[in-house]
């Protein structure tokens, strides 16, 4: 399978203080063989984004490195966001959450602890935390 991680994945996996540190971790060892992983521009932009609202710049550079070691990093189109907005009016979706469905959607399933993606009843979940 070919599985969408969500930037809470990354985010567990970068924050050791991150409540899901320990499932992240886990899920990713147990499933690396498995499966192929795919995220996106906006999984690295949002980290980005955590990072430096935590001061955590030290970090950021290695951290998106590491995420393109682990998984393809797929670049976000205008058709993507089309679908986006869409797809956030009809399930009252963030547009980042948008933008992930969507790509969620292009492939086996997401990768999310997120319970708002199980608004979109064609994309299907798999929650890291259990």
């Amino acid at each position: 399978m070919r599985l969408y991680l969500d930037t809470d994945v990354w985010m567990a996996l970068i924050r050791q203080e991150d409540r899901f540190h320990n499932a992240a971790k886990k899920w990713m060892q147990e499933n690396k063989d498995k499966h192929s992983f795919v995220t996106s521009t906006v999984s690295c932009l949002e980290i980005w984004f955590c990072l430096y609202r935590d001061h955590r710049m030290d970090v950021a550079l290695e951290s998106v490195r590491a995420i393109a070691r682990l998984a393809t990093v797929l670049p976000i189109g205008l058709h993507d966001i089309e679908q986006a907005l869409v797809l956030a009016e009809d399930h009252k979706l963030s547009p980042a959450d948008a933008l992930h469905a969507v790509l969620g959607l292009q492939h086996d399933g997401i990768i999310s602890s997120d319970k708002s993606f199980d608004r979109v009843s064609r994309l299907k979940r798999f929650d890291f935390t259990l």
